[in-house]
């Protein structure tokens, strides 16, 4: 896992929620230190700089898994999909299965079911994004977030 981690540390920092309750958690798994827990919470740091520096914390294996479970426990599934089908490298088992050619067909059937609401739900949010006033950066992290957080609930 670590090693996922490490590769996805930029995209991984755009769609965690470090707030206090994941950060508590963290804490008292012992992924974070005390003083590793104030230096993130502490300054005017965004939640992007507030989870590289995270990121940067997890240096074993024994580290990412209770980072996996306090993600697990803070409803943050989606970012432990993320890291577990290698940021959606990792295609679904299910689809490469040959039960019999009527079985495969439904299930390319369903897949491209849920590309379609996929793709409809972004042209949703992208779309509502134009009557937002939110900065050109900030408009780009979020629909790569929304992006992102999409195609990983199409891997489960």
């Amino acid at each position: 896992m670590l090693s996922s981690i490490t590769t996805l540390k930029d995209k991984l920092a755009d769609i965690i929620e470090s707030d206090i309750k994941f950060l508590d958690d963290l804490l008292r798994l012992e992924v974070l230190s005390s003083k590793q827990y104030d230096d993130i919470r502490s300054g005017d740091k965004t939640v992007y700089d507030r989870n590289d520096a995270l990121l940067d914390l997890l240096t074993s294996e024994d580290q990412c898994g209770k980072f996996l479970n306090a993600l697990q426990r803070t409803s943050q599934q989606h970012v432990v999909n993320f890291i577990i089908h290698n940021g959606g490298q990792k295609q679904n088992d299910v689809v490469t299965y040959q039960l019999n050619a009527a079985h495969d067909y439904k299930l390319v059937c369903l897949f491209d079911s849920l590309m379609c609401l996929y793709i409809v739900a972004f042209d949703r949010f992208t779309a509502l994004l134009d009557f937002v006033s939110v900065t050109p950066t900030r408009v780009a992290r979020m629909k790569r977030s929304f992006a992102l957080r999409l195609s990983v609930c199409l891997c489960v």
